[in-house]
């Protein structure tokens, strides 16, 4: 089976360079981009961090995506969930993951980029280089809703490529059930109900009464909110 794939690479002048096909790259394949500003002092401190010379290239990141991966992208492009996965190789680097959902309810992986680092700029490069290299314009143009977690760094550089390229112009981000609902309930309404004394994670009846009567009304909310989602989609 075929993978596509996209490599970005940190030359000795700390400058970009993008490569990309099939199988092994060619010369004419590899476009070098120049950085200056704040991005040249981030990559300075990454060569810094992994302790390289000045002499060698370093491979930031790598995406790949198989014929399968393309193909289902191309299949199921609507609803887009990103996410990243740490310590999930030998040299610890992030893994950024994006899934789709078919028609059926099942779930398929598009993409995995290893990724240098979670800052902006290299959310920034898999959305508005990797992405349109690997899937093209339409299958993009054809992405309404991304669904990612409460990382500003993520939904941050969403925001900016959609003023960037007008292909991302129309997609609507939302963040995940759990980051969305879950964890803000954790953070601002658990504290402020009735806890046992001297017990911070056990309820009085009174507080398992309210959080029974949440959970009626948040479900019902969220039932009429995918229910419109589903209709304007």
């Amino acid at each position: 089976m075929n993978a596509s794939y996209i490599a970005l690479v940190m030359d000795e002048q700390d400058n970009l360079l993008v490569y990309k096909g099939k199988g092994r790259h060619t010369l004419e394949e590899a476009n070098s981009i120049a950085t200056d500003g704040d991005l040249r002092k981030q990559l300075a401190k990454v060569r810094r961090k992994l302790k390289l010379s000045q002499t060698c290239q370093v491979l930031l990141a790598l995406s790949v995506a198989t014929d399968n991966m393309i193909r289902a992208m191309h299949m199921n492009p609507e609803v887009q969930f990103l996410d990243v996965a740490a310590n999930m190789n030998s040299l610890k680097r992030e893994m950024f993951f994006a899934v789709v959902k078919g028609a059926t309810g099942q779930t398929f992986i598009v993409n995995a980029t290893v990724m240098p680092c979670g800052q902006g700029w290299i959310f920034l490069k898999i959305y508005e280089t990797f992405f349109l290299y690997l899937y093209g314009k339409t299958a993009i143009e054809r992405i309404q809703l991304v669904l990612t977690d409460d990382d500003p760094c993520s939904h941050g550089a969403l925001a900016n490529v959609k003023i960037l390229d007008k292909c991302w112009e129309g997609v609507v981000h939302m963040l995940c059930v759990f980051h969305g609902l879950i964890m803000a309930f954790h953070k601002t309404v658990w504290p402020k109900l009735p806890h046992k004394r001297g017990n911070p994670f056990e309820l009085t009846n009174k507080g398992k009464a309210y959080c029974t009567s949440l959970y009626f009304h948040s479900s019902y909310f969220l039932s009429c909110f995918f229910l419109l989602i589903f209709l304007v989609l």
